[in-house]
């Protein structure tokens, strides 16, 4: 095996090193960039050479400003900004500068630059997964409002404000009427359609800190802070009545929904817990559904 020379041993690392590297003066004129350089910034050698250091680094990157300051007064510096390709693409990058001298004393700058387009992608993905699952995990997958368990701890934050202020909360349940039916009659899709569709109607007809959740089925949940009992018959009756007004199109069918209401006010006074409250708007929910497309108006 033939023994490398230092300038063969360093020469055969320039040309074989996967990050770029590109050997330049203090004013960032370069004299030397390797293959993966050219391969990086998508342009031949001499190409480079040319365009010296602004052709390929964005120069008005505060970053950059900020290493070539630190490398002047430690003599290194390492910082990521943004490399410029050929086709003008801007992309991250890893910067690492270090000043050295050669046996004559001069002095050239070493920069190492390492493509952190991939890194970041992964970042992104890991961050998009993130979301993902935050939003599985809260929200229900077929309406996109909260999912039971959500609704139930903001419900609990409610109560307790309830309490410690002593202002009212009511709790609303909604029930879609003869939902049993609609599946076995016009298919689950169409029964899919009317749980989406009712659920955009209490999205859009509550207020902002309002908050509506799926409790399961067909069921669905609004607290509405700061509401009195009286107040949640009325907010109810209103959405009975734009529920009552939707026709759902299904093939040649033409699907007339309806929805009933059960309402219980949170009582203060009588430590009521989340269990409680719920126990008494599903009853109440019951209660109206025996008329069906009915706001039950008594908090019991």
């Amino acid at each position: 095996m033939k023994t490398l020379s230092n300038k063969e041993y360093y020469e055969f690392i320039f040309e074989n090193y996967y990050d770029a590297i590109l050997l330049a003066r203090p004013d960032g004129s370069i004299f030397r960039a390797n293959p993966a350089a050219c391969e990086m910034f998508q342009r031949s050698e001499e190409e480079i050479l040319e365009i010296g250091r602004d052709g390929i680094e964005d120069k008005d990157n505060p970053y950059f400003k900020a290493a070539l300051e630190e490398r002047a007064l430690n003599g290194k510096a390492r910082a990521q900004f943004n490399g410029v390709r050929k086709d003008g693409s801007v992309f991250p990058v890893d910067y690492t500068t270090a000043v050295i001298k050669d046996e004559n004393n001069e002095i050239w700058i070493i920069n190492f630059i390492r493509d952190m387009s991939v890194y970041k992608k992964a970042e992104d993905n890991e961050s998009i997964i993130a979301s993902q699952m935050e939003l599985y995990a809260n929200y229900d997958y077929l309406t996109s409002i909260y999912n039971r368990r959500t609704f139930l701890d903001k419900l609990e934050l409610e109560i307790r404000k309830s309490k410690n202020f002593q202002v009212p909360t009511s709790l609303m349940m909604i029930d879609i009427d003869r939902f049993k039916y609609i599946n076995d009659t016009y298919g689950h899709l169409a029964g899919d359609i009317v749980l989406k569709r009712v659920s955009q109607i209490l999205r859009e007809g509550i207020r902002t800190k309002d908050i509506l959740g799926r409790y399961g089925g067909d069921e669905f949940v609004i607290c509405l802070p700061e509401t009195s009992f009286d107040e949640s018959v009325n907010i109810a009756e209103r959405l009975r009545s734009k529920i009552e007004c939707v026709t759902i199109k299904q093939g040649s069918f033409e699907i007339n929904v309806t929805a009933s209401f059960g309402i219980a006010a949170y009582d203060c006074g009588a430590n009521e817990d989340a269990d409680s409250l719920i126990s008494r708007a599903d009853r109440n929910m019951y209660k109206a559904k025996m008329k069906r497309n009915n706001v039950y108006k008594f908090n019991l």
